[in-house]
């Protein structure tokens, strides 16, 4: 891959992402908290649904990018499978709308339901483009989306259309580039036959089960929320929870660079550099988590309106839960460089199963309080198993004491809060992270990706 496809695809994303935060204080205003608790109700279905509806299919079209066969059947029966999920999805949609809390409407589900339907097609889309190395194209369509759901968004939301600006703004912009440019692979899927399908089934469905089980710690809590609190409670931990989202944000970059690279070098075994470039990863993740407790804090009045600022109070707690979910894709190495996904299932599963019982006992017992608890002790236990297995997977010369002390002290200074404390630790983070990449470990490692 060049760099300028490398740059194509980082910008396309950034885009994409820098979009959605634009728009998130304007959505929150214009919504009102309590119909911004429904939009987290319906973004905790879309989590779901989105990995229904892509079945990892996205993913099994990478496995055999080298095989433009199967990868014909893959998208045939990609067709066909969201054809399926759009003929149920009126009778999916009544039955949400009778389980769910909140109140939310027929037609606000079926939007969202047949979006994610086309979305799975839109996601083939985007991954065959990138097996074709057609950057350009991929940054056009990625960008041209998020362009014309945001546009679409503002307008019907300032027309006063509530939640149901989102979910219609979002269907109409996906069919909107299907028909622009998914036409002809669609065309083509629905005439090429799907041959055996086990096979594609088998490959894409652990995956999708892998990054579902997370969602127990991602969007699970919400529904057992709206009914133990208010929608205008629930709005403002919505609210906050995507903002602490920010420092994972912000490390994209770092990991579209370093995520394909940590595999050639474990391939080549060097552990040296692995390590120190991880832990750079883990000190850089720390800076943006301090910046990140420092900055929201001082904005939030001028972005948001009174009736959000409770959730303030939660947003320590909620950042260090980003720092612990973020940990075992950071340092976790061993777990990722095998050749299924079967051990990352494995874990995820150990952990999450058990929360299925422990969060809602935890918000009956405690309420919002005892969520948030309960969550950063099943996060630090993922975290420290996912790093002991990890370890036995592939050890790696990590300073384990140095490690857990940055956490202990980020821990620490999130509890405190002081905009001092809190900038004195993002500059001891990133004086070690500048100093562990200047001793010549990114030229080594590039040097690595470019043989």
């Amino acid at each position: 891959m060049s760099r300028s496809a490398v740059v194509y695809y980082a910008v396309g994303g950034v885009t994409q992402k820098a979009l959605g935060l634009l728009m998130l204080p304007v959505t929150a205003s214009l919504l009102g908290v309590a119909a911004f608790g429904q939009l987290g109700l319906l973004v905790a279905v879309a989590n779901v649904g989105s990995l229904v509806a892509s079945l990892g299919l996205t993913e099994c079209c990478q496995r055999y990018a080298s095989d433009a066969a199967m990868l014909r059947r893959i998208q045939a029966f990609g067709w066909r499978y969201g054809c399926a999920l759009l003929l149920l999805s009126p009778l999916l949609a009544l039955g949400l709308a009778r389980l769910l809390p909140g109140d939310l409407h027929w037609l606000w589900l079926q939007l969202l339901l047949a979006n994610l339907a086309m979305g799975g097609w839109l996601g083939l889309r985007l991954v065959s483009l990138r097996i074709n190395n057609r950057p350009q194209r991929f940054f056009r369509v990625i960008v041209s989306m998020s362009a014309l759901q945001t546009g679409l968004s503002l307008l019907l939301l300032l027309a006063g259309m509530g939640v149901g600006a989102v979910m219609l703004s979002g269907a109409v912009a996906t069919a909107t580039i299907l028909i622009w440019d998914g036409r002809p692979m669609l065309m083509r899927a629905a005439r090429s036959p799907v041959g055996p399908w086990r096979p594609i089934v088998g490959y894409g469905l652990p995956l999708a089960l892998s990054t579902g089980i997370t969602f127990v710690l991602n969007g699970y809590e919400r529904p057992w929320l709206a009914e133990a609190v208010s929608l205008e409670v629930l709005g403002a931990y919505v609210l906050v929870w995507q903002l602490s989202l920010l420092p994972a944000y912000a490390m994209e970059p770092f990991m579209l660079w370093w995520g394909p690279l940590r595999h050639r070098l474990a391939d080549r075994n060097e552990s040296v550099i692995l390590a120190r470039v991880t832990a750079a990863g883990v000190a850089l993740l720390v800076v943006a988590i301090a910046l990140a407790a420092t900055a929201i804090p001082l904005a939030f009045p001028w972005l948001f309106d009174a009736a959000y600022q409770q959730g303030l109070q939660w947003l320590p707690a909620l950042l260090l839960i980003t720092l612990l979910r973020q940990i075992p894709a950071l340092l976790s190495i061993g777990v990722y460089h095998r050749a299924t996904g079967n051990l990352a299932l494995v874990l995820n599963a150990a952990i999450m199963l058990p929360a299925l019982v422990l969060l809602p006992l935890a918000i009956i017992v405690a309420g919002l309080t005892g969520l948030i608890q309960a969550m950063t002790l099943l996060m630090a236990i993922r975290a420290m198993l996912f790093y002991w297995v990890s370890q036995r997977q592939l050890r790696l010369p990590y300073s384990t004491l140095g490690l857990l002390g940055l956490s202990i002290a980020t821990a620490v200074a999130l509890w405190a809060g002081h905009p001092v404390l809190l900038l004195a630790l993002a500059s001891v983070a990133a004086a070690y992270a500048i100093r562990t990449l200047k001793t010549g470990t990114v030229t080594v490692a590039a040097a690595q990706w470019q043989s």
